[in-house]
C-alpha cells in the first residue's frame, strides 16, 4: 500500500516568487518526462478479460520552495525578474572621468604647494638677518697652530678658570647697568612730568578755564568731528598731543574750540568802553570871575568792565591768526586776558 504523501500546510507563508517558480518548474517536468514515463498502450485482445483498471495517479511529493532543480539538457525555466543588464562601458566612462578629474585636483594642489614653497624660500632670502653686533661676537685668538700645540681639553680647562676669575667683575658690571637704567628711567620720567607740568601752567597763563572747558559737553561733542585737514577724529589727535607733551597743539585745540564757539553764537551788544575817563574841569568855571575852582575828585565808584559778544571774540581771533596783531603783541594779550577775565566772570553775551 502506497504510503500516504504528506500535506502541506495552508497557513505556510510562501512567497509569490518561489510559488511561481515550483509552479515552472513542474510544469517543464511534466513537459519534458511525461512521454517518456506513460507506457505504450497494448492492445487488448481477449474479449473476456475484465476491463483494465486504471492506477490511481501517484500524488507527486511537493518540490522543495527553495530553489527549483532543472535536470540536465534542460533549459532553464522562465523567470518572471528581468536581470539588470551592467552597462560596463557607461561604468568605465564614469571611471575615468573620475580618475582625470583627481589628477587635475591633485596637479593644482601641486602647483599651488610649489608656488607656495617658492614665496617662503623668497621671504625667508628677502628677510633681514639679525646678526650680532661685533662687539658682541667671540672672536678667537687662538690660531690653529696652538690648538694642535695645546690641545683642546686643555685650553677647555684655561677658559672655565678664565671665567671663574672674571665672574665677578662680570657681575658687577651688570649691577652697574642696571643702576644707570634705573637713573635713565627715573630721568626720563621726571622730563616727562615737568613737560607735563609746564604744559598745564601755560594752558592756566594762556586759558585759565581751560578745565572747566575740558568737561564742557560742547567741548567733548567738537572733539567728536574729524579735523578739517587731516580728517583724523580731533579727540584722537587731542590725546596724541597731550601724551606728547606738544604744548602749541595742545593750546591750538583748545582756542580753535573757543574761537568757533564764539563765532556761531549770535552777537547780543556790543563792548561797553574800557574804562571811565576822568572828570574835565566845565568851561564855567574858567568863565567866572575869580580864581579857577579845582576840578572835582574823581568819583571812587567801581569802573565798569566792558562786555564782550562771541562775535567779537571771533573776530579778534580770526585777526590774530591774519596777523593783523604782528608787532602789537602787547595789544593782542592785554585784548586776549580781558576776554579770558570776561569769561571767567560772566560777562560773555
Amino acid at each position: 500500500m502506497a504510503k500516504a504523501a504528506k500535506q502541506i500546510d495552508p497557513n505556510t507563508f510562501i512567497p509569490p516568487a518561489v510559488r511561481r517558480a515550483a509552479a515552472a518548474a513542474e510544469q517543464a517536468h511534466k513537459q519534458s518526462y511525461a512521454k517518456d514515463d506513460e507506457p505504450a498502450p497494448t492492445a487488448n485482445t481477449d474479449s473476456n478479460a475484465p476491463p483494465p483498471v486504471e492506477a490511481p495517479a501517484a500524488i507527486a511529493p511537493p518540490e522543495p520552495l527553495q530553489e527549483a532543480v532543472t535536470p540536465p539538457g534542460n533549459s532553464e525555466p522562465p523567470t518572471t525578474a528581468t536581470p539588470v543588464e551592467v552597462n560596463w562601458e557607461h561604468r568605465y566612462k564614469s571611471m575615468e572621468g573620475r580618475y582625470k578629474r583627481a589628477e587635475n585636483d591633485i596637479r593644482a594642489m601641486s602647483d599651488q604647494i610649489a608656488s607656495m614653497q617658492a614665496l617662503i624660500a623668497n621671504m625667508q632670502a628677502a628677510a633681514p638677518v639679525e646678526s650680532t653686533p661685533p662687539e658682541l661676537q667671540a672672536q678667537s685668538l687662538l690660531t690653529p697652530e696652538e690648538v694642535n700645540e695645546y690641545g683642546s681639553e686643555f685650553l677647555g680647562v684655561v677658559a672655565k678658570k678664565a671665567k671663574e676669575e672674571l665672574s665677578p667683575e662680570v657681575a658687577k658690571l651688570q649691577k652697574e647697568i642696571e643702576r644707570l637704567n634705573k637713573r635713565i628711567e627715573g630721568t626720563t620720567q621726571s622730563a616727562s612730568a615737568r613737560a607735563r607740568a609746564e604744559l598745564e601752567a601755560t594752558l592756566d597763563e594762556k586759558i585759565p578755564n581751560w578745565r572747566d572747558v575740558n568737561v564742557a559737553p560742547e567741548f567733548h561733542s567738537w572733539l567728536a568731528l574729524p579735523d578739517l585737514y587731516s580728517g583724523a577724529i580731533r579727540h584722537q589727535l587731542l590725546t596724541a598731543a597731550y601724551e606728547q607733551n606738544n604744548t602749541p597743539r595742545v593750546l591750538a585745540f583748545f582756542k580753535g574750540f573757543l574761537s568757533e564757539e564764539a563765532a556761531t553764537a549770535p552777537a547780543l551788544s556790543e563792548p561797553a568802553p574800557a574804562g571811565v575817563s576822568p572828570d574835565k574841569i566845565p568851561l564855567e568855571n574858567f568863565a567866572a570871575p575869580g580864581r579857577a575852582k579845582t576840578a572835582a575828585a574823581p568819583s571812587s565808584a567801581p569802573v565798569e568792565k566792558p562786555i564782550f559778544t562771541r562775535a567779537i571774540i571771533a573776530k579778534f581771533y580770526a585777526d590774530s591768526a591774519a596777523g593783523k596783531y604782528r608787532g602789537r603783541e602787547a595789544e593782542k594779550n592785554r585784548i586776549e586776558a580781558q576776554i579770558f577775565d570776561a569769561e571767567r566772570e560772566g560777562r560773555i553775551r
